[in-house]
C-alpha cells in the first residue's frame, strides 16, 4: 500500500512540474495545486506516528491550503503554515528512504519538488 501512495505522490509531483514550466501567475497556482496532492499524501504518511490531536491540527492546515489552492485564494495560500507541512513531507521522504521503500534518486526528486513548491509559495507570500 505504501509503495502505491509513494507512486501516487511521485506522479502528482511530476505532473505539477510539467504544468509549472511556464512561471506566469496563471500557471503558478494550478501547478501548486497539482503538486500539493502528492505533498498532502506525504504529510499524511508522516502523521501516522503523531499524537492524534496534533495530527488533526496539521490536517486542518492541509485542508485549508487545499481549499485555498483550489479557489486561487492567494491570501489563503500565503497564510498557510507551509513550513510545518514541508517538514512533515520531508520526514515522510526520509522515512521511506530509510525503510528502503524508495531509493535515493526518487527521494532527491521528491525533495526537489518540495523545493519548487516552496519557491512558488514564497513568491506568492512576497507579492501579498
Amino acid at each position: 500500500m505504501r509503495i502505491c501512495t509513494t507512486i501516487a505522490a511521485t506522479a502528482a509531483l511530476l505532473l505539477a512540474s510539467c504544468v509549472g514550466l511556464n512561471n506566469r501567475q496563471d500557471y503558478t497556482v494550478p501547478a501548486m495545486e497539482a503538486a500539493f496532492i502528492g505533498i498532502a499524501i506525504l504529510v499524511d504518511e508522516a502523521l501516522e506516528d503523531v499524537e492524534p490531536a496534533k495530527a488533526a491540527k496539521i490536517r486542518e492546515i492541509v485542508d485549508g491550503l487545499t481549499l485555498a489552492l483550489a479557489s486561487g485564494d492567494l491570501k489563503g495560500i500565503g497564510d498557510a503554515n507551509w513550513h510545518i507541512l514541508e517538514a512533515y513531507a520531508r520526514k515522510a521522504i526520509d522515512k521511506q528512504l530509510a525503510d528502503g521503500k524508495i531509493g535515493p534518486s526518487l527521494a532527491n526528486l521528491l525533495r526537489l519538488k518540495l523545493d519548487e513548491f516552496r519557491r512558488a509559495y514564497l513568491k506568492i507570500v512576497e507579492a501579498l
